[in-house]
């Protein structure tokens, strides 16, 4: 008897992803945030625990800290910890479209960060599951 087996795409998060600029979930190239994605995280001083708030955030696709990605929405003054969620629509099957600007990247040396969750890039590594 000739048995069939499927297998589901699991993921996990790389252990090195916010071991600084230039790892894995810290490449200074975020997608185009939008106010309605951001959550700004208080008492974070550094972009390496910015980074580790995202990872334990299971929605978080990307961070940021620094001043302000948000053109104008936020004080501009102090350094902030921006972790964005993905949209979660039914609709919308891509962890990594955002709301505003989905899959646009952005550069900008006013703030450090990176993608944690998207399957293009990030820190997520696939490993199969067999069912």
């Amino acid at each position: 008897m000739h048995q069939k087996h499927g297998y589901e795409q699991v993921y996990e998060l790389r252990k090195d992803c916010c071991k600084g600029p230039g790892g894995p979930g810290w490449q200074n190239d975020t997608r185009g945030p939008a106010l309605q994605d951001a959550h700004i995280l208080a008492n974070i001083h550094s972009s390496e625990e910015c980074c580790e708030e995202c990872i334990k955030d299971p929605n978080c696709i990307q961070w940021d800290y620094g001043k302000s990605p948000i053109g104008g929405a936020v004080d501009f003054s102090k350094l902030q910890c921006f972790i964005y969620h993905n949209k979660r629509h039914v609709d919308s099957p891509d962890i990594c479209e955002t709301y505003a600007q989905p899959q646009q990247p952005v550069t900008d040396r006013a703030y450090e960060g990176g993608v944690i969750r998207c399957l293009d890039r990030g820190c997520l590594v696939p490993k199969k599951v067999r069912y």
